[in-house]
């Protein structure tokens, strides 16, 4: 079993109702870059899934830093969930989303977000239905958001063939996000488990 489908069937019995998720919504004015160099490190996403830090040149729109299609170069954002703080931004370089959104928890026994986006609207979007929903996998594209939550209890086995039907309709979500990537939603759990505050506090080289 792929790890993003295990987040949203195998219930964390620490957290039995959501009780430890105290973010609160995000604004579409906290997901903005203002340029303060030249050149950018962002994570980079290679084919044989590895991670590494990669310096990109730094394209302006009036002084802000925006996701770049074109170079396939998206706003990555990390939120603490068990508390209301700023979101970290930083970049993601080698998803092939050509529109939309995606936020998740970072991982099954955590309450951080992460999310990439082509858009700081579908990100706030996607990241600001994940906070209301407690966790799970949120998809945004323009003003259609899909979501599956995380199980606060143990699922039977109706449940459990319920959720997989959920999670078979994100999937389909994600490929309209036009994704080269078979495995997205697992690579980007992978991403959640760097160390994105720090990427994020050394952005600008």
């Amino acid at each position: 079993m792929n790890e993003a489908k295990e987040l949203i069937l195998k219930w964390n019995p620490s957290d039995s109702t959501g009780g430890l998720f105290h973010t609160k919504p995000i604004s579409f004015e906290k997901l903005s870059i203002k340029a303060r160099s030249k050149m950018l490190r962002a994570l980079d996403l290679l084919v044989d899934g590895s991670l590494v830090e990669t310096a990109f040149p730094i394209q302006t729109y009036d002084g802000y830093v925006e996701s770049d299609m074109r170079r396939d170069l998206l706003k990555l954002v990390w939120i603490n969930g068990y508390r209301t703080e700023p979101p970290l931004l930083s970049f993601l370089h080698g998803s092939g989303m050509k529109m939309g959104a995606i936020a998740m928890s970072r991982s099954l026994d955590s309450h951080d977000i992460v999310a990439v986006g082509a858009t700081d609207f579908e990100l706030e979007q996607a990241i600001n239905a994940l906070i209301r929903a407690k966790g799970g996998i949120a998809v945004a594209c323009m003003d259609n958001v899909a979501l599956i939550r995380r199980p606060t209890v143990a699922l039977d086995d109706a449940e459990k063939a319920k959720a997989l039907q959920d999670y078979a309709e994100i999937e389909r979500k994600v490929k309209q996000l036009q994704t080269p990537l078979p495995d997205l939603l697992d690579r980007l759990l992978a991403v959640g488990s760097y160390d994105l505050p720090q990427l994020a506090a050394r952005l600008f080289v």
